[in-house]
């Protein structure tokens, strides 16, 4: 069974003129001649396949050089930072300055650090008092200026609105 192919675009090709004949690779260009020129189908199809192939090989080229200088500049960037760690300088200080994390930059390194300081989860305001920590609910974590603890069972005694909260300490916050 023969299969007929129907042509129904008989307008010639318009493809715009939108690359350099002197950046095709010189072994696609000698096949894509050939898919132009041969008479044969099966040397067309060829031409085709080894174009194809040529193409893929490239792309794998491209790729692993691509790959080989992300490693080098891996390797650059540690090399970087291991003499930036290796030396206190005023480099590192300035570089300091800039939170990767926020993407604030502090006029001086003492800023930023006061400000991490200040926002840290020791804060004073955030801790409860000694006294607040031991009225406090069940399984829960307190945290006062000096000391963490975690209010762990409230026991009622014998009478009425008498009761005890066991406080475990957990250490020291100084």
């Amino acid at each position: 069974m023969t299969r007929e192919t129907e042509y129904r675009d008989s307008t010639p090709v318009d493809f715009p003129d939108d690359y350099e004949q002197s950046d095709i690779d010189p072994r696609v260009a000698r096949r894509t001649n050939a898919v132009r020129q041969k008479q044969y189908g099966k040397d067309v199809r060829e031409s085709m396949a080894q174009a194809e192939e040529i193409t893929s090989v490239v792309a794998n080229q491209a790729r692993n050089i691509s790959q080989d200088v992300g490693k080098r500049q891996g390797n650059v960037e540690q090399r970087f930072d291991d003499q930036i760690a290796g030396s206190t300088n005023g480099d590192e200080v300035i570089d300091a300055r800039n939170s990767n994390v926020t993407g604030e930059t502090s006029k001086t390194l003492k800023v930023r650090l006061d400000g991490m300081q200040e926002n840290s989860v020791h804060r004073t305001e955030d801790k409860a008092t000694y006294e607040s920590a031991s009225i406090g609910t069940d399984d829960s974590v307190y945290m006062t200026p000096h000391s963490s603890a975690v209010a762990i069972q409230n026991q009622s005694f014998k009478g009425e609105g008498a009761s005890v909260h066991y406080i475990a300490h957990r250490g020291s916050n100084k």
